[in-house]
């Protein structure tokens, strides 16, 4: 695998991972702006987004490892077949 195709690889990741983050961010805003002004009414509501904030957490965790997974599977891939593909063409009258 080159530099440019993990570059490549881990910019894909960093990407969705960036998309993902700033939508928990946001969502950790709201969270502690209803903290501040935390009444019984919040409470309940609070309890709920933390509870899918941590859903999102380990969501984002899994769907990381899954895209590093399939960049190395494409970087790997993507040689093999050129090279495959070049010698074949090579090989042709």
């Amino acid at each position: 695998m080159t530099m440019g195709e993990e570059r490549g690889g881990n910019a894909a990741v960093d990407t969705v991972n960036g998309v993902a983050r700033s939508r928990l961010d946001a969502i950790e805003r709201e969270l502690e702006t209803m903290r501040r002004t935390q009444c019984a009414a919040h409470d309940e509501r609070i309890a709920r987004v933390e509870d899918r904030l941590g859903e999102m957490r380990e969501g984002l965790a899994q769907l990381r490892g899954e895209l590093r997974l399939w960049a190395a599977i494409i970087a790997v891939l993507v040689p093999a077949v050129t090279h495959v593909l070049t010698w074949i063409l090579t090989r042709l009258p």
